[in-house]
């Protein structure tokens, strides 16, 4: 009978590990995707279209050539758009504002803007 009860208690013990190890891994696996690299692009706005939410910066693509490249910047409603201590709105960027836009990758590879700041 102590054979049978020391049987039971060691498979409780290890069905009560089990689903606690396989729940480390999965948010383990979440955060490993959820880490993205912080990257930035800085320029002068183009124009600023309020409809679809887009800014269009002229980035320096070599400073000695005198090369530019504009990009379109796609701004969703979390992204953050601020000059010094102010927040600011889409609609409150105009072209010529010099600004740094910074940027992650979603797990998908896409550009996902964190914030705008306006210099």
């Amino acid at each position: 009978m102590s054979r049978v009860a020391a049987l039971l208690m060691a498979l409780v013990f290890i069905f009560s590990i089990v689903p606690a190890y396989s729940q480390e891994e999965a948010n383990q696996e979440e955060a490993n995707q959820a880490v993205s690299i912080l990257d930035s692009v800085s320029g002068k706005i183009v124009s600023v279209d309020t409809e679809n939410n887009v800014i269009v910066l002229k980035e320096e693509q070599d400073p000695t050539a005198g090369d530019y490249e504009n990009v379109d910047v796609e701004i969703k409603p979390e992204t953050r758009i601020s000059k010094e201590d102010s927040q600011l709105s889409l609609s409150d960027l105009k072209e010529g504002d010099e600004v740094a836009v910074q940027y992650t990758e979603d797990s998908d590879g896409n550009s996902v803007v964190d914030s705008v700041i306006v210099k």
